[in-house]
Parts: structure tokens; C-alpha cells; sequence
């Protein structure tokens, strides 16, 4: 009758399904998890249901990780599977880039479009109260630098992979 239901009925099946399946596989807490969080980013809202039991976000021991590289192999994984759509916002973004013939202007390019993604997920993921990064400890939040900066650095050499394949 309306999205709301629709959004229940989903849930109820893939709770269905998770009972039946069995023993999961990382393969299968990523593809849940990921689902999850690409139905949080495309409506907007983060109170999307979710079984934390079967989201490696939720629950980080299911991968054998930590709050903080959680967040990073999320933003990763969607990053990757938006990657591969074929007309994509974020190859037809890669294209034009790619075509530019000065290779530091190029890279340089590719680094703010990757800073400018896992920015954008990060501030989903604080807007939605997906996680309070004010709770972080010191620690936490040093490694948290840390992984962005990593995460940044990883998809940015992704966008330059990927830009060679589409020219």
C-alpha cells in the first residue's frame, strides 16, 4: 500500500532468507551489510531496519575488525560496486579525468573526487546517527585519521585504475 510496508516486507524476506541460509560466509556479511547501507544513502534515512547479528558494521567480530576499519571497508565495498556500473555517476565522473594529459593533474584529480566520496559517506554515516564519532577514544580517532587517509589514498588509485579501462 505504500513505501513503508513495502520497506517491511522487504526486511521480513531477507530475515526469511537469513534463517534458512545457514552459516554465512564474509562473502555474505558484506553483501548484506552493503545492501543495507546502499537502501541508508539512497532514502536518506538511517533508520532502515537491519539484523546488526548479520552487518559486519554492527557487529565487527563477524569480519574479525574494528569500529574504525568497519566504517572504511563499508565505504570501500559500496565505492567498488558503484564503480562497476557501467553508466554510473561515478564512471561517467572517472572519464572526462582520465583524458586529461598532464599525469599530476590527473592524479590530483582523482585524489579530491576519492576525498570528496568518503567525505560524503562519512557525513551519511554522522547525519544518519549511524555511529557518534564523539564517542571514539583517542586512540580511535587517531586510527581513524589514519584510515581515512588510507581510504582516500585506496580509492583514488581505484578511480585511476578504473579511468584506463573506460578510455
Amino acid at each position: 500500500k505504500d513505501h513503508r510496508e513495502c520497506m517491511d516486507s522487504i526486511s521480513q524476506i531477507i530475515r526469511t532468507h537469513m534463517w534458512e541460509k545457514g552459516k554465512w560466509s564474509n562473502n555474505d556479511y558484506r553483501r548484506y551489510t552493503v545492501n543495507w547501507f546502499e537502501r541508508v544513502i539512497d532514502t536518506g534515512k538511517g533508520d532502515i531496519a537491519v539484523q546488526t547479528d548479520f552487518s559486519f558494521f554492527h557487529t565487527p567480530s563477524l569480519i574479525k575488525s574494528n569500529p574504525v576499519d568497519v566504517i572504511f571497508t563499508l565505504i570501500y565495498h559500496v565505492f567498488e560496486r558503484r564503480l562497476r556500473e557501467n553508466d554510473g555517476m561515478i564512471r561517467n565522473s572517472i572519464a572526462p579525468v582520465y583524458e586529461l594529459h598532464d599525469e599530476k593533474a590527473r592524479k590530483e584529480r582523482f585524489y579530491e573526487m576519492s576525498e570528496k566520496t568518503v567525505l560524503h559517506y562519512l557525513n551519511v554515516i554522522r547525519d544518519l546517527e549511524l555511529i557518534d564519532f564523539t564517542e571514539f577514544s583517542k586512540k580511535q580517532t587517531n586510527h581513524f585519521k589514519q584510515a581515512t587517509t588510507g581510504a582516500i589514498n585506496k580509492i583514488s588509485r581505484e578511480m585511476e585504475a578504473a579511468g584506463s579501462n573506460i578510455s
